[in-house]
């Protein structure tokens, strides 16, 4: 794989402050990602039941009204959702 792509191999130098010890750790970016996904997946899954239980939503109206991401001119573009845009606007958290 080195050979084909040599810039898919990443690898990190590291050291620690406190020992000075220095070491080299491979990062795999496929990983990271999918965790990052993942944790994404949760807080929305999160955010929808705490919606869900306060107002007596279900889980397809919520949904419904959330925004979703587009791409225009490669830059993001949140589209759609009226409601939970009014939320962000209105700095409300759940």
């Amino acid at each position: 794989m080195a050979e084909l792509d040599p810039l898919a191999d990443v690898r990190l130098n590291l050291h620690c402050p406190d020992c000075a010890q220095e070491w080299e750790a491979g990062f795999d970016i496929v990983s990271f990602i999918w965790a990052e996904l993942n944790a994404w997946a949760r807080r929305l899954l999160g955010e929808v039941h705490e919606l869900a239980l306060t107002y007596g939503w279900s889980e397809a109206e919520i949904l419904a009204d959330f925004p979703s991401l587009e791409l225009a001119d490669g830059a993001p573009q949140w589209s759609g959702n009226t409601f939970l845009r009014g939320l962000k606007a209105l700095q409300v958290r759940w």
